[in-house]
C-alpha cells in the first residue's frame, strides 16, 4: 500500500572527499528522506547545484566543503532536514571555502530545519553582498548545534556590503574577521544586526527551539584588522 519515505532510509550522495577532483552540477534536482547531501572537492568550479529542493535528511540537507574553489549554491529550497537526534540539530545548509563568493550563495530558503540559515566558513575572497533572504540568514557556523567555533575572514582587497534589514547569526564562539571592508548601512526601521544564534528577537526563530534570547559572549563578535 502507499507509504512514504523517512529520514535516513538511505545514507545520501557523497561527492569526492577532501581534495578531490570530483565535481557536481545539480539544476532542479530533488534529495530526500536520506543523511545529507556532502560535497568535499576543490576542483575548480567543481560545485554548481541550483534551483533543487532537500527535504527530509537526518543530517542537514547540504554540506559543501570545496577548498580553495568556489562553490555556486542558488535559488534552493530546504525543508525539514537536520533534526537528527534529540540532543544534536543540523543546519538547512553549511558551505564551508577559502574562495567564497557571497553573490553565488543567493536564493536560498526553506522551513522546518534544524537551523532555518545557510552557515558559512572560511573566506571570502570577491567583493559581494551579504545575501538578505527573510526567515533564511546567512550566517557564520560550524554546521551543527551549538554551531560552534567557526570564522569567516572578509580578505584583504575585498569589500563585503550588507543592507538594510539584514540579520547575521553566529554560532557559539564563532566570528567575523575583516581584513578588507565591511560596510553595512540600516536605516531606523530596517537596522542590520549581528547577533547569536539563539536570538530570536532578530530574524524569528531560526533554530525551531521555541522562544530564546541571546546571552552575552554567545559569540566572539567581529575582529577589524590584526595589529
Amino acid at each position: 500500500g502507499d507509504s512514504a519515505g523517512q529520514a535516513s532510509d538511505w545514507d545520501g550522495i557523497q561527492v569526492g572527499s577532501g581534495a578531490s577532483t570530483a565535481t557536481v552540477d545539480f539544476d532542479r534536482v530533488q534529495v530526500r528522506f536520506g543523511d545529507q547531501m556532502d560535497v568535499s572537492t576543490s576542483a575548480p568550479g567543481g560545485v554548481s547545484i541550483r534551483n533543487s529542493v532537500f527535504s527530509d535528511n537526518a543530517y542537514g540537507g547540504l554540506w559543501v566543503s570545496s577548498g580553495g574553489s568556489t562553490p555556486r549554491v542558488q535559488d534552493n529550497q530546504f525543508h525539514r532536514n537536520g533534526t537528527g537526534t534529540s540532543s544534536t540539530r543540523y543546519a538547512g545548509l553549511y558551505v564551508s571555502s577559502t574562495a567564497i563568493d557571497l553573490d553565488l550563495l543567493t536564493g536560498n530558503t526553506g522551513t522546518g530545519n534544524g537551523l532555518d540559515a545557510t552557515l558559512l566558513s572560511g573566506t571570502v575572497s570577491q567583493d559581494g553582498t551579504w545575501p538578505n533572504t527573510p526567515g533564511w540568514p546567512v550566517s557564520v557556523g560550524s554546521g551543527y548545534d551549538p554551531y560552534y567555533y567557526a570564522s569567516l575572514t572578509i580578505a584583504a582587497g575585498v569589500t563585503v556590503t550588507v543592507p538594510a534589514g539584514t540579520v547575521v547569526k553566529f554560532g557559539q564562539s564563532s566570528r567575523l574577521q575583516i581584513n578588507g571592508s565591511l560596510t553595512a548601512t540600516g536605516t531606523e526601521a530596517s537596522p542590520v544586526v549581528f547577533t547569536s544564534w539563539r536570538d530570536d528577537t532578530a530574524g524569528g526563530d531560526t533554530n525551531n527551539n521555541g522562544d530564546s534570547a541571546g546571552q552575552a559572549s554567545d559569540w566572539d563578535g567581529i575582529q577589524v584588522g590584526s595589529g
